[in-house]
């Protein structure tokens, strides 16, 4: 892979995933073919994906909302606009939405993610609420879904320590969380806040869609299909 294309949404998520990927793309040496953003509430996006095409770039890194994605993986199919490999920032990449309405042709796409279930296969845990999310709300988990449940912890282990319901003591228990990962839905360190309310342990995982679902990308897990076979060799 020498070459990428680049494009984003035109708000602040797609432009500041723009610039990051243009940044780190030069810095280690690949040809930037073609970088644009694009307005997120399109009706079409044919003109952006005629200059994808013409680019003829080896990797497509993309960011877009669930509506986007499924916009673009479906024009990107009926015009044959083919990559070695697809790399996204989790947006509608990782919405049950989007695997509904695309199907097969998510398979090998990537992603930065907060959620896969071989991720944290060895707690017992995540695999009862995986099953809790299929049962309730007729899917498996996903990096949205994760976040949510481990935000949902974090609050509970503040409330056990607050001893109380009182705003101010919630909030001072907030601040002094201190989770290790043995309890965390998330694939992460822990869960402890700098002075900004960022999680200092807070990290991502690559996957890519194999099999209809997102698998950790690891030499000692699972390895990436790469180049991804063509639309028409599928």
């Amino acid at each position: 892979i020498e070459s990428v294309a680049i494009c984003g949404a035109d708000d602040d998520s797609g432009t500041n995933f723009v610039n990051f990927c243009e940044k780190e793309a030069k810095e280690r040496g690949y040809t930037i073919a073609t970088q644009f953003t694009y307005t997120q509430d399109a009706a079409t996006l044919s003109s952006e994906c005629m200059k994808l095409k013409a680019s003829e770039a080896d990797a497509l890194m993309i960011f877009a909302l669930t509506g986007p994605a499924i916009l673009f993986l479906q024009t990107m199919q009926d015009m044959d606009i083919n990559f070695k490999t697809m790399i996204t920032a989790r947006g509608g990449f990782i919405a049950t939405e989007f695997f509904d309405t695309v199907g097969d042709a998510s398979e090998y796409i990537m992603t930065e993610n907060t959620w896969s279930l071989d991720s944290v296969s060895d707690k017992a845990y995540s695999t009862a609420i995986n099953d809790l999310c299929i049962k309730k709300a007729g899917c498996g988990m996903n990096g949205n879904y994760a976040r949510a449940m481990q935000a949902f912890f974090v609050l509970c282990d503040a409330l056990e320590r607050a001893g109380s319901k009182d705003g101010e003591a919630l909030k001072d228990a907030l601040w002094a969380t201190d989770m290790d990962g043995s309890s965390l839905i998330c694939p992460w360190d822990g869960v402890k806040f700098d002075e900004d309310g960022q999680n200092i342990y807070a990290g991502g995982i690559m996957t890519q869609v194999q099999n209809g679902q997102y698998v950790t990308i690891d030499p000692e897990v699972e390895k990436a299909v790469v180049p991804a076979p063509a639309w028409k060799e599928r």
